[in-house]
């Protein structure tokens, strides 16, 4: 240990100076973060000190925007489409609706005329006569409001269509067949024929008519459909006009992604080219460019570790240089302690010798206690069951005696109830023999009764069989019970003789009971004393095993310390050589003086 203290204390000595270094090194400023304000680099157009995400995210930035223009360009052009051609069909929509409103209306006309014509029935003739010809007229102006509302300025060609060619062919027509109604309807009243005259101004007026609301109509739509094509060519241009887009976005991402790639390039190689000269060895150059970005920031950081590094090496140099130093005065040391142990090794395994012939001899002894322990332990265990068993025959047989007193008592109440049976039985039978008179009795009635008396009589005799059958029972029963009476009394003396035997046989047992418990403690004395030898031998030998277990572990522990310094030694040449190795190695760094 005053070895190794020395050896710090002399490499601390040797590397005072560069030790400064390291601390003015750990300064947090120095290792500090710089990078250049993002607008101030752009706004000055110094593009190499813009840290690499901000490069990034200023192209993703200019890409979007040229997007965002184009989208918002494409939504503008859709939405005024979408809006005007919204409001072109709202109109184009209500005209159509109210001109097939007014088609409608002149239809009407044309089923009552047509009506008159097929079946000139009073009703059709008045329905004539109310047409409401003021209503017709009105049939123009409403027209004309109609082709006034579309007042769009892409309807402007629609409407002067509608305006100067439909609208005075359809005032024409209805001018005149308002006329030729007039006419029919003043006929109609001075009872004329008017056929003729509803059919001329049918084909004449109201056919005609009907064909020019149809043309109406379709010019109507037909501007929907024009409507409908324009919105296809102002979605197709904004399609080209999208992908104009896209090309002229790609083509700046190009250009974006070539300049990025090329000042990233730049900056990397010029980073490599440090990096390899650190590799090289060389810590005596210098970084003289300076940046304000991620790149910039990195070189400044191996600057700081070759400062670092340099620090680090001459300060190992001169380590490794003591350290070669240390290790021969530790190899004298170790061969020392080396030969002390294996003297202690050799005095260890005969002291283990002695103790495992101890060992052996304890181990008889307690397997000779261990068997006497067992036998005991199997007498007292038999002597118990013999106990218990013994018990359990006293208790059955206390049991028996309890249930022949019992039965003995059950049995008296039997010979009593035999007593109480006899009495009924005696019952019985002069109930059997009075009724047996009263039978007979009636019997005789009966015969005296004639003719009457037949029936009763035969009752009669079936009264009196059957109290014969009862008397001739009755007896049956008496003299069963007799027999039973006999028999219960030498059950009662069986019983007595029973009750006699058992309490003989609780006594004996009670002895031997007694006798049991007497052997069972003196077995229980033996085995609590051949437990005590077991345990003392046990322990002995317990102990006698831990000692020679101490003294092969501290043998095996001493062989392991002699190996473990064979192996130290080794390793101690080993690290001299390392030491050496790694001197000579570090002369290849180039270290500022």
């Amino acid at each position: 240990m005053k070895l190794f203290k020395k050896a710090k204390e002399k490499s601390a000595q040797s590397t005072s100076k560069p030790d400064s270094k390291v601390v003015k090194n750990s300064d947090s400023k120095e290792y500090a973060y710089n990078s250049r304000p993002f607008l101030k680099s752009l706004l000055t157009l110094r593009f190499s000190d813009i840290s690499l995400s901000n490069r990034m995210y200023l192209s993703f930035g200019v890409i979007l925007l040229i997007f965002l223009i184009a989208i918002i360009s494409s939504l503008n052009i859709i939405n005024k489409s979408t809006n005007e051609s919204s409001l072109f069909l709202d109109k184009v929509d209500k005209a159509y609706q109210d001109v097939s409103r007014l088609r409608s209306e002149i239809g009407k006309f044309e089923l009552i005329t047509g009506d008159y014509l097929i079946s000139k029935s009073p009703e059709n003739i008045e329905k004539i006569l109310g047409m409401d010809i003021k209503n017709i007229e009105k049939v123009p102006d409403r027209l004309k409001k109609i082709i006034d509302g579309l007042d769009r300025d892409s309807l402007k060609l629609l409407k002067g269509s509608l305006t100067s060619v439909h609208l005075p062919k359809i005032k024409e027509y209805l001018d005149n067949y308002v006329l030729s109604i007039g006419q029919i309807q003043g006929k109609l009243k001075q009872n004329q024929d008017v056929s003729r005259d509803i059919g001329n101004a049918t084909a004449k007026f109201i056919f005609p008519l009907i064909h020019e609301f149809n043309n109406v109509e379709k010019n109507l739509l037909h501007y929907v459909i024009l409507d409908t094509k324009n919105n296809a060519d102002v979605v197709s241009r904004t399609k080209y006009e999208l992908i104009g887009s896209f090309v002229i976005a790609s083509i700046a991402a190009i250009l974006i992604v070539f300049l990025l790639n090329r000042s990233f390039n730049t900056e990397i190689r010029r980073l490599w080219q440090s990096l390899v000269q650190l590799a090289k060895g060389n810590m005596q150059r210098k970084n003289v460019i300076k940046h304000f970005n991620e790149i910039g920031n990195i070189e400044n950081m191996v600057d700081k570790v070759a400062d670092t590094m340099n620090t680090t090496v001459f300060k190992l140099r001169n380590d490794f240089k003591t350290m070669h130093s240390m290790m021969d005065q530790s190899t004298v040391q170790i061969e020392d302690i080396q030969s002390g142990s294996e003297i202690q090794s050799s005095k260890a395994n005969d002291v283990a010798e002695a103790t495992t012939v101890l060992e052996s001899s304890i181990q008889k002894v307690t397997e000779f206690a261990k068997q006497t322990l067992d036998e005991v332990k199997s007498a007292e265990e038999a002597s118990d069951t013999c106990r218990v068993t013994m018990q359990d025959n006293i208790t059955t047989t206390h049991a028996l005696a309890d249930r022949l007193r019992d039965t003995s008592v059950s049995i008296m109440h039997v010979n009593d109830m035999g007593d109480q049976i006899r009495e009924i039985v005696k019952t019985i039978a002069d109930i059997a023999d009075q009724t047996n008179l009263l039978a007979l009795n009636a019997t005789i009635e009966a015969a005296r009764s004639g003719t009457y008396g037949r029936g009763f009589a035969v009752v009669a005799d079936e009264i009196r069989e059957l109290a014969f059958r009862t008397a001739k029972s009755t007896k049956e029963v008496a003299a069963t019970i007799e027999k039973l009476s006999g028999a219960v009394d030498n059950s009662v003396k069986v019983m007595a003789s029973c009750e006699d035997e058992m309490e003989k046989s609780v006594r004996q047992s009670s002895r031997a009971n007694s006798s049991i418990e007497e052997i069972m403690g003196i077995i229980a004395t033996i085995s609590d004393m051949s437990e005590e030898i077991v345990n003392s031998c046990e322990e002995q030998q317990a102990r006698t095993s831990d000692v020679n277990q101490s003294i092969v572990n501290i043998n095996t522990l001493q062989q392991n310390n002699i190996n473990t310094i064979q192996s130290i030694k080794q390793s101690v040449d080993d690290i001299s050589k390392l030491a050496s190795t790694q001197y000579s190695d570090l002369q290849f760094f180039k270290l500022k003086e």
